[in-house]
């Protein structure tokens, strides 16, 4: 019995690491908010990166003034932040 829920302990904690290593998150780089990449429609590309954003209205202001916001996210990226994924299309 002892081995049974051994097993089962590692299962969960291999399912879990690989739920974990498929969700991209982001950052939103008008308010700061950790963004989910996968589940977020409110997406945006500048200079041939992708942003991501919480909320239509965080897009819409960076949508306003892209080159404000694109500078502010690629100085905390530089920082050590996780940063914005490149590629894609303006949504």
């Amino acid at each position: 019995m002892f081995r049974q829920l051994r097993l089962a302990g590692l299962k969960l904690r291999q399912a879990v690491q690989i739920k974990e290593k498929n969700m991209a998150m982001q950052t939103d780089p008008v308010c700061g908010m950790q963004v989910d990449d996968q589940k977020t429609t409110a997406k945006s590309q500048f200079q041939g990166t992708n942003y991501y954003f919480c909320s239509d209205e965080c897009k819409r202001k960076f949508d306003q003034q892209p080159q404000q916001y694109a500078s502010k996210a690629g100085r905390a990226q530089s920082g050590g932040g996780s940063g914005q994924q490149g590629g894609g299309s303006k949504r």
